[in-house]
């Protein structure tokens, strides 16, 4: 009797399996969408993305949702870097798990900080945007320089300067 009620579970988990597997690809779209300059970023989100002074070199131009302005960068060809800019005051850094955040001010912005396993994440809001940074391979001072440097071009953006 035993044997013959798992052959009949065994069964009925066969067909149960079978019959939600149809064969037919997904239609699931990749929300990130690839750029090749920060102009192209611009567009697509409507608003303009905050860059991060030159010795942070940017490797990647995406944008999340046709929402979220997102750049790729590098510090001393090591230390990986995302910056990621939205409408709005949430926290946009993808990074969850990050309890409790340590909380500071630069340059009277609020910012809430902290780590994920080896990931360094801020997130902070300024008038009607929040931005996110998150960084590999860089130590917790370099990193709050990251996060000075980018609240800096934030609060100060730096003037082009015109050509007679």
């Amino acid at each position: 009797m035993k044997k013959l009620f798992i052959c009949v579970l065994a069964a009925l988990l066969l067909c149960s399996c079978s019959l939600g597997s149809t064969g037919e690809k997904s239609n699931v779209t990749n929300p990130v969408t690839e750029y090749q300059t920060i102009e192209q970023v611009n567009e697509k989100t409507g608003f303009e993305m905050v860059m991060l002074p030159e010795q942070y070199v940017p490797t990647s131009y995406t944008v999340i949702d046709g929402l979220i302005a997102q750049v790729g960068y590098t510090l001393n060809e090591t230390a990986a870097i995302t910056f990621r800019m939205a409408e709005g005051n949430a926290d946009i850094s993808g990074i969850y798990g990050v309890d409790p955040y340590e909380n500071t001010t630069i340059h009277e912005v609020a910012v809430q900080y902290g780590m994920y396993n080896d990931i360094h994440v801020a997130w902070f809001a300024r008038d009607e945007y929040t931005y996110a940074l998150t960084a590999e391979e860089m130590n917790g001072t370099d990193f709050m320089a990251l996060v000075n440097a980018a609240i800096s071009a934030i609060v100060s953006p730096p003037v082009e300067s015109e050509e007679p």
